[in-house]
């Protein structure tokens, strides 16, 4: 395997069957956006798939969508996705959006490392005429440990401090639309 966080079609259609070889489907929407995700997910998705809810992965606590979890919850909810810390996870997204790429940095962020990206995504999937499926997929709960690495995260107060020292690039990888507020 590969250290790049990009995985080819190819090299996923090898080994999609693979015990340790685990997909998650981690497509996103902007609120109010129509169908929702996960109904995307439930008419068409990798074979073998799992749907990965942003929401659901997410500090319920916290009034901001979105929020990391703390390392217990991210790991009981990636374990209950049949997800283990020997498996190699490939995320992929219905395109349009940086929400498989939102995943594999949380994925980093806890610890697990052994985590691609599919490159091209469900579009690339289906254009090259490869197998889909549809219903949900019902994995078998694994255990997983997290381990939360503050280094890969910034807070709000560590963002406002940077505009001043400047000490590291900020990127923002929002659409352009999004990014100026319209």
């Amino acid at each position: 395997m590969t250290t790049d966080p990009l995985v080819s079609t190819d090299w996923l259609a090898a080994h999609i069957n693979d015990s340790n070889v685990k997909i998650l489907d981690a497509s996103f929407k902007l609120p109010g956006v129509l169908p929702l995700p996960k109904d995307d997910y439930l008419a068409a998705h990798l074979p073998g798939a799992v749907f990965f809810d942003v929401d659901a992965v997410s500090d319920h606590s916290n009034p901001l969508p979105h929020m990391y979890p703390s390392a217990e919850q991210f790991g009981r909810d990636i374990g209950n996705l049949g997800i283990a810390n020997s498996d190699t996870v490939v995320l992929y997204d219905a395109g349009g959006w940086v929400a498989a790429p939102r995943a594999w940095w949380m994925f980093l962020a806890f610890g697990h490392g052994n985590v691609r990206i599919l490159n091209g995504g469900l579009k690339k999937w289906r254009a090259e005429g490869r197998a889909i499926e549809s219903g949900e997929v019902k994995p078998k709960p694994a255990s997983f440990k997290a381990s939360y690495d503050p280094k890969r995260v910034r807070s709000m107060q560590q963002l406002i401090a940077n505009v001043e020292s400047r000490a590291e690039q900020v990127i923002d990888a929002r659409a352009a639309e999004r990014f100026e507020g319209r």
